[in-house]
């Protein structure tokens, strides 16, 4: 199982797509902000953004909602 994301139309900037996707494939926030090139205080500011958007309250919230309305979706299938 894979996630891929779905950017246009989004409700969430590109950024915000990025990172919240990082996050839901299981990286830390300190890792994400190495890979993004971002300050955790810049991290701090996006993950409110993204929660406010989607209408939650922490991460897990976020993940699902980001299913539930397209942002991600879930691939199936063998990679060989």
């Amino acid at each position: 199982m894979a996630i891929q994301d779905i950017a246009e139309g989004d409700p969430l900037s590109q950024r915000e797509v990025e990172l919240l996707s990082l996050l839901a494939k299981g990286m830390t926030q300190k890792d994400a902000c190495e890979v993004l090139e971002i300050s955790h205080r810049t991290l701090s500011a996006h993950m409110k953004s993204i929660y406010k958007r989607l209408g939650v309250h922490n991460l897990a919230e976020a993940i699902y909602e980001a299913f539930q309305i397209g942002i991600f979706k879930v691939i199936t299938g063998d990679k060989k």
